[in-house]
């Protein structure tokens, strides 16, 4: 159920049709993600650095990739677990950087909703060879560069919210694709000044960061 064009996922889903006629899928996919976030994060006086060391707004790229598994109950909603990665090899002076977003997801199908309600009103739609989905979800975030001064690596850390629209096309008996447009809103609470260490600090405030996938 996804794909790109600068943050459209493309997944191919394995055991659920189009019509989310109720059971157990699984989905890998490819895609792209736009970071936008905060340059310049304050400490108040624990922590000081060059412009841009430490920021929210890293880790965009074509380098996305999805896991999810999910079960549809009756064809009119689902439960997810997903997990996406996205990166690139920009980070200081060609080293990767990247971050995960793993979380529970609710998945709502209006469509078979509809359709339900005209069967009871004595209507026949029109079988469907696609669907349309709306989800929401919680879970938690990760992000890692580099930066001149810390060749080691530093990252973020917290919970985050997803939420997005899909659409989705039946390609054999027990195969779907499709694209998802997904919003992850990372609230991280935790800057990691070095992974190997385990050095963290907490921000003055939550950094405001935005992905687009």
């Amino acid at each position: 159920m996804k794909r790109t064009v600068l943050g459209l996922l493309f997944v191919l889903a394995f055991g659920a049709q189009a019509q989310a006629r109720g059971g157990l899928y699984f989905g890998l996919g490819l895609g792209g993600a736009l970071v936008s976030g905060e340059d310049d994060v304050k400490f108040g006086n624990m922590l000081s650095g060059p412009s841009g060391a430490f920021s929210t707004d890293a880790t965009s790229g074509i380098g996305v990739g999805t896991w999810l598994l999910g079960y549809n109950v009756h064809g009119y909603g689902s439960l997810e677990l997903s997990m996406v990665g996205h990166g690139n090899l920009e980070s200081g002076k060609g080293k990767p950087e990247g971050s995960v977003h793993m979380a529970a997801i609710v998945r709502a199908h209006p469509l078979a909703y509809l359709a339900h309600m005209a069967n009871r009103m004595g209507r026949t739609l029109q079988e469907r060879r696609w669907d349309l989905s709306l989800y929401y979800g919680q879970g938690y975030s990760m992000m890692g560069y580099h930066y001149e001064f810390n060749g080691d690596g530093a990252g973020w850390t917290g919970l985050s919210h997803q939420t997005g629209l899909g659409v989705e096309f039946d390609a054999g008996p027990s195969v779907t694709i499709g694209v998802d447009f997904r919003v992850v809103i990372p609230k991280y609470k935790t800057f990691v000044y070095n992974w190997d260490d385990g050095v963290t600090f907490t921000p003055d405030e939550i950094p405001s960061t935005v992905v687009f996938m």
